[in-house]
């Protein structure tokens, strides 16, 4: 059934208008026109509020380089009752007030840019960045809570709205979409009309369609595997936004060091205008003396915060396009190196080998089980501990990933020509035979799988496997599982006790037991509703079975 274009009322619940009423550095809706609102520049102030909004705390495991860890990607310093399943509602639990923030410093612009008397071209590119982050917040809320109270204006406290109910889950994806069309409308192209590449650190029309190409692979996925009418259609949005960014032209991999280029697109050689894969990036600071919003994630990482484990690292190809357990260059577990001999270099990009430089003494590694895994996370860090590294946010793989996933989920099948543009590209960069039908049958694989596999391997500890096993609903196969590290070997990690550790037959780590860990499909699919929300409005439901 094809999408209907609506008229969306405005509704919010009353503790999201008291939690986000005080926007630090923002002008308020309160402020009068005279005082504010009468210039581009102060509608440039008010987008650059969005941006710090968007960003949730580093050290929260919803931020990007930690959401790995509510998966079966990796492990923090302790266990997580995402990932392990013992999470049980709260007063704030989730992104629920922080995302509202966001709305409503989004629909601030908006309404404000209905009323201004400056030239709509004069603005447009804010109320770009207004209709973008708006959507942005909406994902995040729609993927965690599934169907939430819409607002498209700032209220009053008076507003009956404050206290409406939650919208359908089309709904709110609709508005998405409406605001990201709206988005890529406004919006600047990544490159000028004189060709010259613009800041990724603000968002572009391909950071737009890129966000439009996730939300509607996610629904799309979602829906055919809990047979779902209509997810045909998500796919082909899904197909359309991120086909549109491969041929804009804007965009290519990052492979200016061959084969290495992975691995240094996380280092400060992939900082700056030149890397052509970044499509929206988290500038941090340039260098020491300006260092904007800095976090020490390589102190973070060397101090073990984040680990990954060994079902991430068993799912890396050896080079010859095979899994491990088909393929004759897999070296076993024979000692602490062999996990990473004749294997896909995007696992040396990011999990730490012997004789790597890190810590921050830029000293080679020597093994051991510092994360509670010990494997220790090399992507992102980097050797001088730089506070400054920045972060990339949306990236050009990702494109290509959903495009790949996306022709596949629509047609059960995809053609060697649509991999060539997508999924090979991946892997020509790290030098590994191409994906094709012919291979997927003569070695008796699934190209699903493949598909899937090619996304967890490139986009590992970016914080996407949680979210996808759930719209894969594969979340209660695998989260279920037990969390595995390293195979001990007592002559080659000097520094442990192996009496600390909780080991297998065969001297695997165990990190956290399958007796520990649990997922239950009826309920945890969704995050249940903060309790506050339910206490302040009686027209909100809580989500089933929580």
């Amino acid at each position: 059934m094809p999408f209907r274009r609506i008229k969306l009322i405005a509704i919010v619940t009353g503790i999201y208008f008291l939690n986000a009423c005080d926007l630090h550095r923002y002008p308020e809706s309160d402020l009068s026109n005279a005082v504010y609102w009468q210039t581009p520049s102060d509608f440039y102030q008010a987008a650059n509020y969005l941006y710090q909004a968007a960003f949730i705390s580093t050290s929260n495991r919803e931020y990007i380089l930690r959401a790995d860890i509510m998966s079966d990607n990796a492990y923090g310093s302790a266990p997580d009752n995402v990932s392990n399943g013992s999470y049980l509602p709260s007063a704030n639990f989730g992104p629920w007030d922080q995302n509202y923030a966001l709305i409503r410093a989004a629909n601030n612009i908006l309404g404000k840019a209905e009323e201004t008397d400056l030239l709509p071209e004069e603005i447009a590119e804010y109320v770009g960045e207004a209709h973008f982050f708006r959507a942005y917040a909406y994902a995040d809320l729609l993927r965690r809570y599934g169907e939430v109270p819409v607002i498209t204006k700032t209220l009053d406290t008076e507003d009956e709205e404050l206290y409406a109910p939650r919208m359908s889950r089309d709904l709110v994806t609709e508005l998405i979409y409406q605001d990201l069309d709206l988005a890529v409308e406004h919006l600047m192209p990544a490159i000028d009309l004189q060709g010259i590449r613009q800041n990724n650190s603000r968002v572009k029309k391909g950071a737009a369609l890129t966000l439009k190409s996730r939300v509607a692979l996610y629904e799309g996925t979602r829906g055919k595997f809990n047979g779902l009418p209509g997810y045909q259609d998500h796919l082909q949005i899904a197909l359309s936004a991120s086909k549109a960014v491969i041929e804009s032209g804007e965009y290519e991999l990052f492979h200016q060091f061959g084969v290495d280029s992975y691995h240094l697109l996380f280092k400060a050689q992939g900082e700056g205008l030149t890397n052509t894969e970044a499509i929206w990036t988290r500038i941090f600071g340039f260098d020491n003396d300006n260092d904007v919003n800095g976090v020490n994630f390589a102190q973070q990482m060397s101090n073990g915060e984040i680990g990954a484990t060994r079902s991430l690292v068993d799912s890396y190809l050896c080079t010859d396009g095979l899994p491990i357990d088909q393929s004759p260059l897999y070296q076993g577990r024979i000692n602490v190196s062999s996990d990473y001999m004749n294997r896909d270099p995007r696992l040396d990009g990011t999990i730490v080998k012997p004789g790597d430089l890190y810590f921050a003494q830029n000293v080679e590694y020597i093994p051991q089980i510092v994360s509670q895994t010990g494997y220790h996370i090399e992507k992102y860090f980097d050797n001088s501990n730089r506070r400054y590294l920045d972060h990339i946010i949306f990236r050009y793989a990702e494109v290509l990933l959903n495009y790949a996933e996306a022709v596949f989920e629509l047609n059960d099948a995809i053609s060697d020509a649509d991999l060539d543009i997508s999924i090979n590209l991946l892997r020509d960069r790290v030098a590994l035979p191409h994906l094709t039908n012919s291979f997927i049958s003569e070695h008796g694989l699934d190209m699903r799988e493949e598909i899937r596999r090619e996304r967890r391997v490139e986009l590992a500890m970016e914080g996407f496997r949680y979210d996808d096993l759930l719209r894969w609903k594969t979340a209660e196969i695998e989260l279920p599982k037990p969390i595995l590290g390293v195979r001990f070997f007592n002559a080659e990690y000097p520094a442990n006790d192996p009496s600390t550790l909780q080991l297998t037959a065969d001297s695997i780590v165990i990190v956290e037991p399958a007796d520990k860990r649990q997922f239950d499909p009826a309920r945890q699919y969704l995050w249940p509703l903060p309790l506050n929300q339910l206490a302040l409005n009686s027209n909100l439901t809580q989500n089933p079975n929580w």
